[in-house]
C-alpha cells in the first residue's frame, strides 16, 4: 500500500478553515475511503499563510485518491488540491486525473 496525502488549503479572505468547514470535508472523505487520519495545520500559498488540512489514506487506489483530490476542489472552490506520494507533488487543478 502507499501512502497519499491531500494538501486542502484555505479558500477564505481570512486564510481560515472553520470546523464546520473540517467536517465537510471529512464528510466528502469518508465517502470515498473509510480509515484515513486528517491533520491540521499552516501553510504559505503565493506568499500568504493560510490554514491547511492535510488528509492522509493508505491505499492502493491511486485513481481514487486523484478522483477525491478533484472532488474536494470543486466542491470548495479552490483552484487546486495538492497530492503527494513517493516523494512526488502533483496539484490537481481541474477534472480528475487532469493535473498541473
Amino acid at each position: 500500500m502507499k501512502v497519499y496525502q491531500l494538501h486542502i488549503g484555505a479558500n477564505s479572505a481570512d486564510g481560515t478553515i472553520s470546523p464546520g468547514l473540517e467536517k465537510h470535508i471529512q464528510a466528502v472523505v469518508v465517502k470515498e475511503f473509510e480509515s484515513f487520519s486528517l491533520l491540521r495545520g499552516k501553510g504559505v500559498f503565493r506568499g500568504k499563510a493560510e490554514d491547511l488540512v492535510i488528509v492522509k489514506i493508505a491505499t492502493d487506489r491511486e485513481a481514487d485518491v486523484y478522483r477525491l483530490a478533484s472532488r474536494i476542489r470543486i466542491e470548495l472552490n479552490q483552484e487546486g488540491v495538492g497530492v503527494e506520494h513517493d516523494g512526488h507533488y502533483t496539484r490537481v487543478v481541474s477534472c480528475a486525473g487532469d493535473t498541473h
